[in-house]
């Protein structure tokens, strides 16, 4: 585990080494924003799935099984 590590950092220092533009502000923002991209539709894709696997919509998952036409006739 910690050999991995080591590995990915001296292989991320190499590439850095070799492509110095690739620690300029811009570069390193547009790979920002494709990680958060990247995190952001997984996690919805995870909850979609979720909601598929337990057969709820999103709405139902928040709000319950509210019917309005239920709501006062107990």
């Amino acid at each position: 585990m910690v050999s991995d590590s080591v590995n990915l950092a001296v292989s991320r220092t190499i590439e850095v080494l070799e492509q110095p533009d690739q620690l300029s502000p811009r570069s390193l923002q547009a790979n920002f924003n494709n990680q958060l991209h990247e995190v952001v539709f997984s996690i919805k894709n995870t909850q979609s799935n979720m909601f598929r696997l337990n057969g709820n919509s999103p709405f139902q998952a928040i709000h319950g099984s509210y019917s309005p036409a239920t709501e006062g006739h107990e």
